[in-house]
């Protein structure tokens, strides 16, 4: 035997002997399974009813029809073969089942329809009854469901003072399967939902029991609630509160059988390199599309989703694209299968086109994504989009590129070159050798070539030598009379390996110390010598521009073009106006304190401010340094 035959003879071991795994757990027929957990709990010597709903008048129960006619109704439970009861208008009854003192455990199958909102009465209800013995608020006990708040509550009833309860909120999906559990110990009160603990309470207090003759009544359970309609499967009462991992296991039946898929799976090996290897690959995944009777598992809907992908990436592998079009779209048109795999397949379809530069075909495939997720999924819609741009205006049989290369493609063979450089001259004629000197001249150059007709083939390309062009006065407007076209861009770039600045500043030079003077006396001695100053005005500045807000909230109108004052930057940084406190990070050290002295204040979220007054106090030797500077230069302070 060859090697590549031992090798698939291997693998054909592998899987029969994962099936044998699964089905030695017992995990191949979900229904079988949960039929023997079931008569195991029937079994238990602390078990005090337990009810399938098969035969509800064999188990003690029997249907008392409301006043609207109701109707009791058998459908199929959380998995195929399970049966439950659905219940609306009337209710199902027998003996009471009353709590003993050793403890208590509740469990069952439920799923919640609708909740009639108003009775009838005419009294607006928000939750509805599932079961009861007694009002289960001054006696007994009851399970209530409020669904628009996604909550059950289950209540134990004391007289006078009303009932002692437990709840889970946000966790009950209206239409979905929920497995219940409430346990009670006389002194822990705990509600279990699907397997998981979702709410305790400490409830110590005897049992008070309701009156004689007490019934348990499952539906239309009265004493201010209102109508659920609702279906209930394998309901079980104990007299002992069941242990975590029992009802962890009850409430999970998938469980165990992702643990059974998670260890096939893990024996799948990775793709093969050999595409003639492919065929026993795709073989590692028969046993579990084998698989029956467990469609209502999440667990096993996710792995065969899953290995439907890979068994679709497979055939793609191997050069099969019919194949791989039909695996993939099974997935995509399975309405059961969650978005993000119906995406993977959606996308894949496309991609199956675009690989043979079928692009005209791969561009619908993607729009039908785009059109499938739009308020859906923005990321899977994203996905579609970004794909449709890769192949925007690509032709069928073209050589694959991405737009943003053949954006550069299109811009980098221009059928004219205009040269622009700060030691040029606007007379010239914009060539290489005699560049224009301002980008308007070229600009102008563009739109004059746009009046006498269509621009040359692959567009014109502007040329910006490296230096500095001053823009002290004005910036450079482009507006639509200046835009090319796809086939004959407007291009402006910087010439290769060259650096060009266009500076709406002036560089200023001749700093000098501050010496004696009046303004050197406002600042700190220690601080004095670091100071340097510029007279700008002999440096050729005058326009200092007009310090005022700017900006959003700043209490003004909002003018988004209100030019900035005078700015310097230094190593370029923007220098901050001189200011006391200094402009820190921490927020709270960038403010003094004043006082109010005896001015009338009023309180403002907790802070004291004067009321009415312009006026304000402080004391601080560098600002006293300053006030005696401004006074001897007889500065007018009131402005």
């Amino acid at each position: 035997m060859n090697y590549r035959g031992s090798q698939r003879f291997g693998l054909l071991l592998i899987a029969i002997s994962s099936v044998a795994a699964v089905q030695a757990a017992g995990l191949a027929d979900l229904r079988a399974t949960q039929d023997a957990t079931a008569a195991e709990l029937r079994a238990r010597d602390d078990c005090m009813l337990w009810v399938d709903f098969a035969d509800a008048a064999a188990q003690g129960l029997r249907f008392a029809p409301g006043p609207d006619e109701g109707v009791l109704t058998h459908t199929t439970g959380r998995w195929p073969g399970q049966t439950a009861a659905r219940i609306s208008h009337g209710m199902l009854m027998r003996e009471a089942i009353h709590i003993p003192d050793a403890g208590f455990t509740l469990c069952c199958w439920l799923r919640v329809n609708d909740l009639e909102k108003v009775d009838r009465l005419g009294h607006k209800r928000i939750a509805g009854g599932v079961m009861t013995v007694g009002s289960g608020y001054y006696n007994g006990w009851r399970l209530l469901v409020a669904p628009a708040s996604a909550s059950i509550t289950f209540e134990l009833g004391r007289p006078e003072i009303g009932a002692r309860r437990v709840a889970s909120s946000g966790h009950l999906i209206t239409g979905g399967w929920h497995h219940v559990a409430v346990t009670w110990n006389h002194e822990t009160l705990a509600m279990w939902l699907d397997g998981q603990l979702r709410a305790e309470t400490v409830v110590a207090m005897a049992y008070n029991p309701a009156p004689e003759p007490a019934w348990l009544r499952i539906g239309e359970c009265g004493s201010g609630l209102g109508v659920l309609d609702f279906e209930i499967a394998d309901l079980g009462f104990f007299s002992t509160s069941l242990s975590p991992e029992t009802l962890a296991a009850l409430g999970d039946p998938d469980r165990d059988f992702r643990r059974a898929i998670t260890r096939f799976l893990a024996q799948v090996p990775p793709r093969p390199d050999d595409p003639a290897d492919e065929e026993a690959y795709r073989r590692h995944f028969d046993p579990l599309f084998a698989l029956t009777g467990c469609d209502d598992s999440e667990a096993y809907r996710v792995a065969v989703t899953r290995s439907r992908l890979r068994v679709a990436e497979s055939y793609r592998r191997e050069g099969r694209l019919e194949a791989a079009r039909d695996a993939y779209g099974e997935v995509a048109n399975d309405d059961g299968v969650g978005l993000h795999h119906r995406a993977a397949a959606m996308l894949a379809l496309g991609d199956l086109h675009r690989d043979r530069a079928e692009y005209e075909a791969a561009r619908q495939e993607y729009e039908k994504t785009r059109e499938f997720f739009t308020a859906r999924h923005e990321e899977f819609r994203t996905a579609a989009m970004e794909r449709l741009r890769e192949l925007s205006d690509l032709p069928d049989g073209a050589a694959l590129t991405s737009s943003r290369q053949r954006r550069i493609d299109r811009i980098s063979h221009p059928g004219l070159r205009l040269y622009v450089s700060p030691t040029g001259a606007d007379a010239d004629p914009g060539t290489e050798e005699k560049p224009f000197q301002t980008l308007e001249r070229a600009r102008d150059a563009v739109r004059q070539l746009k009046q006498k007709g269509a621009l040359p083939e692959g567009g014109v390309a502007v040329i910006v030598r490296g230096g500095v062009y001053r823009r002290e006065t004005e910036s450079f407007a482009l507006t639509e009379a200046d835009s090319g076209s796809p086939e004959a861009p407007i291009i402006y770039q910087a010439a290769p390996g060259e650096t060009p600045v266009l500076r709406g500043g002036r560089a200023v030079s001749g700093f000098e110390p501050l010496g004696d003077s009046d303004a050197a006396e406002r600042i700190p001695t220690a601080a004095r010598e670091h100071v340097l100053q510029l007279d700008l005005r002999a440096a050729g500045v005058t326009d200092f521009g007009r310090l005022q807000p700017r900006g959003q909230g700043t209490g003004t109108t909002h003018e988004p073009d209100l030019p900035a004052h005078l700015e310097l930057f230094f190593d370029g940084r923007p220098m901050s106006l001189a200011r006391w406190p200094n402009d820190t990070p921490k927020m709270s050290e960038r403010f003094t304190t004043v006082d109010l002295s005896d001015q009338k204040t009023i309180n403002d979220n907790g802070t004291e401010i004067a009321r009415e007054s312009d006026v304000f106090s402080y004391l601080d030797p560098r600002q006293l340094a300053a006030l005696s500077a401004m006074r001897r230069r007889q500065w007018d302070l009131t402005r």
